[in-house]
């Protein structure tokens, strides 16, 4: 009988206890992304930060709002801040680098485009 109450019990806990971790299938339907975006920004960087435990990758929730928070736009026209960087860490965000990092890995990337065109 006690066992009973005991499982209830630790099953209340359970769903109370917010989720600190989501897996990348998770993260991809939140973001309405592919599984294979996150794989390949894991890669190439310029993604989420992420952890592994084993051969399980998670991302921490504080990872995901701050990359969300750090995507949003006010219109088109608003580009990659190299500073940004900046902004962010005083702001205290827990992904501070990533608009850095995807400024240069997007720059890279015009840098290769126009060295092919001039071949």
């Amino acid at each position: 009988m006690d066992f009973a109450k005991d499982c209830a019990r630790s099953q209340i806990k359970r769903a109370d206890i917010k989720k600190a971790y989501l897996s990348e299938k998770e993260v991809a339907e939140r973001l309405n992304m592919s599984v294979k975006w996150l794989q390949k920004m894991r890669c190439v960087g310029g993604g989420i930060k992420y952890s592994k435990f084993g051969n399980a990758v998670r991302y921490p929730i504080e990872e995901i709002e701050a990359y969300e928070k750090i995507s949003q736009r006010l219109h088109t026209s608003e580009g990659l801040d190299p500073n940004s960087h900046i902004k962010a860490e005083n702001n205290n965000s827990i992904c501070s680098m990533q608009p850095y990092t995807d400024y240069i890995y997007n720059q890279a990337i015009l840098l290769t485009n126009q060295l092919n065109k001039n071949k």
